[in-house]
């Protein structure tokens, strides 16, 4: 961990950062592997959850610090859910949508994305394009949480 400058979030934030980008190269690297070259994948997959695993305690810190930065707790939801902390994963998942629920700087953004995608889906039903439709109920449906575009 850093030592004496524990009131820096973005030094937190930043080495972890660090660790989930190199998760991420040796991510591609695995990708690229010809589909025969299987325990090559594993060991570089295993490689990349390492550094996931080192990325873990500087962003845990950095929530610490700063626990409304919805970019740090969603990085740690993605290693959670990647490294199989069911327990951890919960609680970050539960801290993020308190956030987004009560408050969060980006709500406006979301609700704007909401109203596009209602009037998208009124142009499709115009147009009569009813997969279209579908699929764009089924987005809103699920992105939003919610049961029904139109109550």
């Amino acid at each position: 961990m850093i030592s004496n400058v524990s009131e820096y979030f973005e030094a937190y934030y930043n080495f972890g950062a660090l660790y989930v980008s190199e998760a991420a190269l040796i991510d591609d690297e695995a990708n690229s592997l010809p589909l025969n070259e299987v325990a090559e994948y594993e060991r570089l997959k295993g490689d990349a959850n390492n550094y996931l695993m080192l990325a873990a305690p500087y962003l845990e810190k950095a929530t610490e610090m700063q626990p409304n930065d919805v970019n740090a707790l969603q990085t740690l939801r993605q290693i959670y859910a990647r490294t199989k902390q069911k327990e951890k994963l919960k609680e970050v998942n539960a801290k993020i949508d308190s956030i987004t629920q009560y408050g969060d700087s980006n709500k406006g953004s979301e609700y704007l994305l909401l109203y596009y995608l209602i009037f998208l889906f009124n142009i499709i039903l115009i147009i009569r394009q009813p997969y279209c439709a579908q699929s764009c109920s089924m987005y809103v449906q699920s992105r939003f949480n919610i049961s029904s575009i139109y109550r």
